[in-house]
């Protein structure tokens, strides 16, 4: 099995996580950033880069939270967030736009 196939196999354990946690609960948005961090890179280590991309920061936490149970290992230390904005999550900021 490829790295890439292992990662899209964890990839939908996560969604799988995401869909059967209950509405309003931090594994339903963290189960789905874990999952598109893990099905858009090749190796655990790329998709625990990828969550640094992720705001806010208890989902993101909880993000990578959910990938080291499904890869293995304690959570490593995430990059931080500075995308040079603040106070929003949209795309036209995070882009550059003016907010």
């Amino acid at each position: 099995m490829t790295t890439a196939t292992s990662n899209n196999a964890l990839a939908a354990l996560a969604r799988d996580l995401a869909d059967r946690a209950p509405r309003g609960s931090i594994d339903r948005p963290a189960g789905l950033c874990a999952a598109v961090c893990l099905g858009s890179t090749r190796t655990a280590a790329a998709a625990r880069e990828a969550l640094g991309d992720i705001g806010p920061a208890d989902v993101r936490t909880r993000a990578a939270q959910i990938l080291a149970e499904l890869v293995g290992g304690p959570p490593a230390d995430l990059p931080s967030m500075d995308t040079g904005f603040r106070g929003s999550s949209s795309m036209e900021t995070h882009r550059g736009a003016a907010p």
